[in-house]
Formats: C-alpha cells, sequence, structure tokens
C-alpha cells in the first residue's frame, strides 16, 4: 500500500513540475518578446523570434518533463521519494 502512496505521489508531483515548467515557459516567451522589443525590432523580427523562441522553450520544457518524470519514478522505486516525506519510514 505504501508503496503504491510513493508512485501516486511521484506522479502527482511530476504533473505539478510539468505545469510549473508550462508556466515558467510562458513567462519566458513574453519576456524574449518584451526585450526584443525594447531592443527595438521590427514586427518580422519580433514574430521570428516568438516563434523560434517559443520552439525552443517547448523543446526545453520536453526534455525538463522527461528528466522529471524519470528522476521522480526513480526515487519511487528506491523509495526516496517516501523516505524524503516520512523521516525514520523504511521499507
Amino acid at each position: 500500500m505504501r508503496r503504491t502512496l510513493i508512485y501516486v505521489l511521484c506522479y502527482v508531483l511530476w504533473i505539478v513540475s510539468a505545469a510549473l515548467g508550462i508556466f515558467d515557459m510562458l513567462i519566458l516567451r513574453g519576456l524574449l518578446v518584451n526585450i526584443s522589443a525594447l531592443v527595438g525590432a521590427n514586427r518580422w523580427v519580433l514574430s521570428a523570434i516568438d516563434k523560434f523562441g517559443l520552439f525552443l522553450l517547448g523543446l526545453a520544457w520536453l526534455v525538463f518533463a522527461l528528466v522529471s518524470e524519470s528522476y521522480y519514478s526513480e526515487g519511487g522505486r528506491r523509495g526516496e521519494s517516501g523516505q524524503a516525506l516520512w523521516p525514520g519510514h523504511s521499507d
């Protein structure tokens, strides 16, 4: 039962991490466009920066999501997530 709870907790944490990653990606996209506008880029350059920036940020998010899923599931297999949440807990 505790092992199942640890796995559920790992995937809940992964979903929260992925959602926060998307939020950060959208914030960084806006920041990238605002900095480009402040520099004085014309509308064609702004459009290209927006599209390529979103593409690269999306790739970075995908890598982050895959690595974090692996990290959380490996921690769940070893039981490290449970020990971090419940000190003194051992299987």
